[in-house]
């Protein structure tokens, strides 16, 4: 019997769910994901292209906050920011590098350690520092330096044939010394060869950023939330600066649309819809904003008392979604790109969500506890990876020796080999 091989065709009916937003919907969304100063930008332009619409400030004193451009050359900020858009680097170091250049004061320097850096942003030092090294390959090179002498140094470790004598002496941080003649005789080298280096160390900048223009190396980072400390409660407040109040020119509208013809009226009709859609989805941005400001309040309490983020608990958007009732897509876009104040500092709000290792007990206070094990340990006779695994036990801790082994690389810090191998060579 032969069989004969073909195709044939079949009809394969399927159910599939699609959703679609609303206009409507898709902008309250919207409005919702912006932050204050990206809302304002947005507010301007719905007013330049509804003649019906104006912005009311409440205070005749306030201005927008938009950068002061100079025409004749870039800020600091600009030359470097384009740098880093044109660099090939992930989104989150693009971003930590961005975070750093907005630190630099006007003659390029970043007057900040990495655990300052670290305490106002989600980030640890590690990544602060990699951010930093990342910084320091930027133009004018010795921007982002701590000090003079960490300046000096990025410059000469990019120059080829550099004197070897000025760059030990940045190396081994004898600027002072070189500083005052009288402290020659204790440097380990002649006076001829240090009168080369000095020569050498001055055809260096000393301030790289200082050849800019820096009056426009300011941002405004406005905060979206308040969070007010009163007798160990914590109130909030919806921050409203800079924001004006929208306002409909019924009398004009009024008068306009009676004199204007059949064909029209839906012109006139969709400039009032769009000011009431808009006032109605400005009143629920504020109203989640609000709820979700006095969510975290509860929740990190602890955390805005003190500003210690070893005081945060494990939190993430799927918790806040179901607590309030919300999806968390709304909960992501009402996080994104926001900031709030607390005892006079701005951070982002994305601070608070912070992940849970196990039996919700964040990394950061498994990090913490790494490094303080650490700190406190025999030189003589460093704890291994093992070692910690026990100890974090013993603190209601319960994880994995490879887990240590991540977080202590993660932290930068040696094993206990070269622990003990760099303590014995002090």
């Amino acid at each position: 019997m032969k069989y004969k091989n073909g195709l044939s065709l079949r009809f394969k009916e399927s159910l599939i769910t699609r959703l679609f937003l609303s206009p409507k919907l898709k902008q309250d969304l919207d409005i919702l994901s912006y932050n204050t100063e990206d809302l304002l930008k947005v507010l301007h332009d719905i007013a330049e292209a509804n003649p019906f619409i104006d912005l009311k400030y409440t205070n005749a004193n306030t201005t927008t906050l938009d950068w002061v451009q100079d025409p004749s050359q870039d800020s600091l900020v600009e030359y470097l920011m384009k740098q880093v858009q044109l660099s090939a680097w992930s989104n989150i170091d693009k971003k930590l590098v961005t975070f750093l250049i907005y630190k630099l004061d006007n003659n390029g320097y970043l007057r900040f350690t990495c655990k300052q850096l670290a305490n106002e942003t989600e980030y640890s030092e590690a990544d602060i520092k990699n951010a930093k090294n990342l910084l320091h390959e930027l133009s004018p090179l010795g921007v982002g330096a701590y000090d003079l002498n960490e300046c000096l140094l990025i410059q000469a470790k990019k120059l080829p044939h550099f004197n070897p004598i000025a760059l030990a002496i940045l190396e081994k941080h004898l600027l002072e010394r070189l500083a005052d003649t009288s402290s020659w005789n204790s440097l380990p080298w002649k006076k001829e060869k240090i009168l080369e280096a000095l020569k050498e160390l001055r055809k260096l900048e000393p301030t790289p950023g200082a050849k800019f223009d820096n009056f426009t190396n300011v941002q405004y980072l406005i905060p979206d939330l308040i969070f007010e400390i009163d007798n160990g409660h914590v109130l909030v407040k919806d921050s409203k600066f800079d924001l004006p109040e929208i306002v409909f020119n019924e009398v004009e509208y009024t008068n306009l649309k009676g004199s204007c013809a059949t064909n029209e009226l839906e012109y006139f009709n969709a400039q009032k819809k769009q000011f009431m859609d808009l006032q109605l989805s400005l009143e629920r941005r504020q109203k989640t904003l609000i709820r979700l400001g006095e969510y975290l309040a509860k929740y990190q309490l602890a955390y805005l008392k003190t500003m210690d983020k070893k005081q945060l608990n494990a939190l993430n958007m799927n918790n806040v979604a179901q607590s309030l009732g919300l999806s968390v897509s709304t909960i992501s876009r009402a996080v994104k790109d926001k900031y709030f104040e607390c005892n006079n500092r701005i951070i982002s709000i994305k601070i608070m969500f912070m992940k849970s290792f196990k039996n919700n007990i964040t990394a950061m206070k498994v990090t913490d506890s790494i490094e303080r094990l650490i700190n406190e340990e025999d030189k003589s006779h460093p704890l291994s990876d093992q070692d910690i695994c026990d100890q974090l036990l013993l603190q209601g801790i319960n994880i994995s020796r490879r887990a240590v082994t991540k977080y202590r690389t993660k932290m930068n810090i040696q094993n206990s080999y070269w622990r003990k191998l760099n303590d014995c060579n002090k």
